[in-house]
């Protein structure tokens, strides 16, 4: 064991001192919590908040709470006042012991491996007071536990923007677009009056076909994702392409349906990506005329009332049993609003879909900078 990390703070170059982890925290169990009243105090248990009670193990001291049983692997800090259930240790650095270095140190420990039992992980408080750990002097934990404070904050801080988003879309889906035997919406953008008008689904689009000859030397093929979350592309090696003559060819701007699992919910709008790949019959597609925007049905399909729509038109059994009757889904009911109001609600929520994926995307690169810093701020 190197007796330095890689990466540290300038002007910081001492050796790190071993020393066991019973000596830097004090390992305290939890209790049951059944007898105590409501209250304002949190309860946690490896998964996390439980609920809330009258009385706490920690009025003060925040702490590292690490699992005894079940989850042992996914530490996490603890926040006074505090109760912690029976299956969680809590953990109070000494004095002299930075929490936030500290919990990087519990982060980086391989806890699964010190699991004693054959059938529910379990963990013990020697196992967890005879680990060997390296630590530097106080201003270096200090400097390093503020680091990574500081990177927890802003993971939290996008992960739960971007959570507030997708409550705003799901809370908008809803009130944008009429409830059953309403004409008109419960919100809307100034300057809209007009009722929408219901149509069926076949009025609104028609079939679209591309047929290729199925290529013998390899292809990009297109999938539809189920629960409406997309398209993704994989490549057939040449000698395992369809044994049929005919493929089709994607286009964008059109929807798209898995017919074997639509009951799953397997339906997008493909985009200039999905252009050029090939489909089976098993995935038609279908243009929009004059008076539907494909960017405002991209939110229709999201309905509950669609999804529930596609199953009941897909009999059958399970799995590749159940296979949409198209006929069944084009006499689905469409309300709509003219041109320029569906404009502007698709671009209402393609903005909150940027942001988002904004927001998930930063999150997902601050934890991949976490996990590197973790790996090489530790010796």
């Amino acid at each position: 064991m190197a007796d330095t990390p890689k990466i540290r703070f300038k002007d910081f170059t001492e050796d790190w001192e071993q020393k066991k982890l019973g000596n830097v925290v004090n390992v305290y169990s939890g209790k049951d919590y059944k007898h105590l009243e409501d209250g304002d105090i949190p309860v946690y248990g490896t998964g996390g908040y439980m609920l809330s009670v009258s009385e706490a193990l920690s009025e003060s001291e925040n702490a590292i709470g690490i699992g005894r049983k079940g989850t042992i692997d996914n530490p996490y800090i603890l926040k006074a006042p505090f109760w912690t259930i029976d299956t969680l240790f809590y953990c109070i650095p000494n004095n002299g012991y930075d929490l936030d270095f500290t919990f990087g140190v519990f982060q980086n420990i391989n806890w699964k491996s010190m699991d004693e039992s054959t059938g529910v992980p379990s963990l013990s408080k020697t196992a967890i007071n005879n680990v060997n750990i390296l630590l530097p002097a106080q201003n270096e934990q200090d400097k390093i536990g503020t680091y990574f404070s500081t990177l927890d904050y802003l993971i939290t801080l996008h992960q739960r923007k971007c959570n507030d988003i997708k409550e705003l879309k799901k809370c908008m889906l809803q009130k944008m677009f009429p409830k059953k035997d309403k004409k008109i919406p419960e919100i809307r953008f100034a300057g809209f009056t007009d009722d929408w008008e219901e149509r069926k689904l076949g009025e609104l689009i028609k079939k679209y076909e591309d047929p290729v000859e199925t290529p013998h030397d390899g292809y990009e093929r297109l999938g539809i994702r189920s629960h409406a979350k997309g398209t993704f592309h994989s490549y057939v090696e040449s000698g395992k392409e369809l044994g049929t003559a005919k493929m089709h060819r994607v286009a964008a701007d059109k929807f798209i349906v898995n017919i074997t699992f639509a009951w799953e919910h397997a339906v997008a709008i493909t985009d200039e990506n999905d252009e050029g790949k090939l489909v089976s019959h098993r995935f038609p597609q279908f243009s929009f005329n004059a008076e539907l925007k494909s960017l405002f049905f991209k939110y229709v399909m999201f309905d509950k009332k669609f999804r529930e729509y596609l199953e009941l038109s897909s009999p059958g059994g399970a799995g590749r049993n159940r296979v949409l009757k198209i006929n069944d889904m084009l006499k689905y009911d469409v309300k709509l609003p003219n041109i320029k109001e569906q404009k502007k609600i698709g671009e209402y929520f393609r903005n909150l879909d940027h942001l988002i994926s904004l927001h998930q995307h930063k999150c997902d690169e601050l934890k991949e900078v976490k996990k590197f810093m973790l790996q090489n701020m530790f010796p």
